[in-house]
């Protein structure tokens, strides 16, 4: 919870700053400039509609599935959490209400993630 939080306020207290982005086809190493913008209106409207790019660490080209499967994948792991029922007073009650609990809160989560990045991040 600490790190969500400081992540949460970097948002706003960090200026705009250049990331170099290193993308290497073969022999060749193409070097772009992503902007950190801080927390802008503007940076939102510049990133409202999809406009899917080739993953620089892979190469791949990205598509709604994939981008899906990023956020799919975190609220599923919590699945794993309910293996722990031997542990639980009221393991009938406790499980259902813990694992529902979890994945909205995961939910939750990852959509402020998508919309504050959205707001924060230039695509290069």
């Amino acid at each position: 919870m600490v790190v969500l939080i400081v992540v949460f306020i970097s948002f706003f207290a960090v200026k705009e700053k250049i990331v170099t982005i290193n993308i290497t086809d073969g022999n060749i190493t193409h070097v772009l400039n992503g902007t950190f913008t801080g927390f802008k209106l503007s940076t939102l409207k510049d990133n409202v509609y999809p406009h899917y790019a080739r993953d620089y660490t892979t190469g791949k080209m990205m598509s709604f599935a994939t981008v899906f499967a990023v956020m799919f994948n975190g609220c599923t792991g919590i699945m794993a959490g309910s293996n722990m029922s031997g542990d639980l007073k009221n393991p009938s009650y406790s499980i259902p209400r813990g694992t529902i609990t979890a994945v909205i809160f995961t939910y939750i989560i990852y959509n402020v993630l998508v919309l504050m990045i959205s707001c924060t991040c230039d695509r290069y």
